[in-house]
Parts: structure tokens; C-alpha cells; sequence
């Protein structure tokens, strides 16, 4: 990006629009500082496609629950006796009393899954969409490689995201003085771009790294 981070920290709250919201200090040589940002075009639209795919896989579950409910219902209080065969006239009696147990347990489970979902996984992308800001935090990386694979990720403060893959390139940067910035959506915590020591690398909405 052609910009010190180790600048770019001191210049932190400086901006009167998008300050500095947190400083906490890890260690006596580790602390996180971050700031909030405006979302950009390009990170917008990333947004709006993750959001896009996931609200749709919602909507066509949604919508089979509410097409397949009613029909499963039907089929099973207007069953004919040959589909129970052998069973008495008693079992038959106690299987139809049981169904509206059996199907009100069904949609409490998927309604409670389907509301997961939505605050979860859809909810989150409108939030940062509507607010237009997300995070950036500055802090000194770690890094792990895989024992058996040659994969390399950074570690970072995040709970949810706690290492996050990367190229060997932003790997082999990585030392002790080493500064990083994470650019991530502050309630989804989608990540946008990782930088160590100005060399930076970007996400598209697949989580995949981009070329630079």
C-alpha cells in the first residue's frame, strides 16, 4: 500500500470522523489498537453478495418448510389403510393422535433453526451494510504452519477468527518487530485484508486471496 503502519498508528484519532475506539495493552511489547473506517465500493459489494447468497439459501428453506409442512400434514391425517398394512385399527388410531405431536415438534426445531440462521448469518451483513463502517485493528502477529501441509496463517486477536490463512509470501514477513493491520466488517467479521509491514493481502467474498 505504499503507507507505514507504524505511521499509520500514531496518526490513529487524529481524523475527527473515524477515531480511535480501543487501545488495550497485551504485554509489555504486544498491545491492539483499533479505529473505524468507512466501508469501501469494493467492500461493499462483497458484502452485498454474501449477504445475497446467504439470504437466498434462508428464503428457499423458508419456502420448502412452508410448501412441504402443509403437504406432509395432509398425506399423513388423509392416509388410507393400505399404507399401514398390518397395523390394527387401534396402532392406526394412536399414530394419527401422535401426528400434530410429531409435526408441531418438527417446526419448533426448523422455526429455531431458521431463526439461528437469520441472527446469525444474515442479520449481521444488514447491520454492517446499513451502518457503512468497519474495523481495522493494529496489533503484533503471530503465525503457524500447518506440521504436514504447507499452509500458513497468522494469528490474530480475533475470537471467532483466530488464525486466518495466508500466503507464504506475508508468512515469511512476519517476524518479532512486525506490526499487522486486519480490516474486517464489525459484526459479520468478514475479513477483508491483512497487512504486515506493508505488504497486504485481500479476500474476496469466498474467503479466497486475491491477487495482488
Amino acid at each position: 500500500m505504499g503507507i507505514s503502519l507504524k505511521s499509520d498508528i500514531d496518526e490513529i484519532g487524529r481524523n475527527n470522523q473515524f477515531a480511535l475506539i480501543s487501545s488495550i495493552k497485551i504485554s509489555q511489547n504486544i498491545s491492539i489498537q483499533s479505529e473505524l473506517k468507512p466501508l469501501t465500493p469494493g467492500e461493499k459489494v462483497i458484502l452485498k453478495k454474501i449477504k445475497k447468497k446467504k439470504n437466498s439459501f434462508f428464503i428457499s428453506t423458508l419456502g420448502g418448510f412452508l410448501v412441504l409442512l402443509p403437504i406432509g400434514w395432509w398425506l399423513s391425517i388423509n392416509m388410507g389403510g393400505t399404507r399401514y398394512g398390518r397395523l390394527s385399527e387401534e396402532s392406526i388410531k394412536m399414530i394419527k393422535n401422535l401426528t400434530p405431536f410429531f409435526y408441531l415438534f418438527v417446526v419448533l426445531l426448523l422455526t429455531g433453526y431458521l431463526i439461528y440462521y437469520y441472527t446469525k448469518l444474515v442479520s449481521p451483513f444488514i447491520k454492517d451494510l446499513k451502518e457503512g463502517v468497519k474495523e481495522v485493528l493494529y496489533y503484533s502477529p503471530g503465525k503457524y504452519q500447518t506440521p504436514f501441509f504447507a499452509e500458513y496463517y497468522i494469528v490474530t486477536p480475533l475470537s471467532k477468527k483466530s488464525r486466518v490463512k495466508i500466503s507464504k509470501e506475508i508468512f515469511d514477513t512476519i517476524g518479532p518487530a512486525s506490526t499487522a493491520a486486519i480490516s474486517y466488517s464489525v459484526h459479520s467479521h468478514f475479513i477483508f485484508s491483512i497487512e504486515v509491514d506493508e505488504k497486504e493481502i485481500k479476500f474476496n467474498e469466498t474467503n479466497e486471496l486475491l491477487d495482488k
